[in-house]
């Protein structure tokens, strides 16, 4: 199955990115974070279902499903492709970002 990033997700792994090369000054993090987050996107291509359904965390009847990755949760929708539609710290009120 295929993936595709929107463009607020792109602008999120930019976020993460720049935190932890430039914020931080931890280029190694940086890296380490966004190989992990790819390699979790990339476990969706063969199991487009293993994140849970938004719906179910949240209580509204929401579409999508969200994964947890590390410190971060990738939001997607699965249709004929694997569209990632955010991907926020959830350390933070993510559900308000969200909604």
């Amino acid at each position: 199955m295929r993936v595709r990033y929107t463009p607020a997700a792109l602008l999120d792994l930019e976020e993460i990115r720049n935190y932890y090369e430039y914020d931080l000054e931890n280029p190694d993090a940086s890296r380490r974070i966004l190989t992990g987050l790819a390699r979790s996107v990339a476990l969706l291509k063969d199991n487009p279902f293993m994140g849970m359904e938004l719906r179910k965390k949240t209580g509204r009847e929401v579409p999508g499903r969200c994964l947890i990755s590390g410190r971060y949760v990738i939001v997607y929708d699965v249709d004929e492709t694997i569209s990632v539609l955010r991907i926020l710290d959830a350390r933070v009120d993510y559900m308000r970002v969200l909604f």
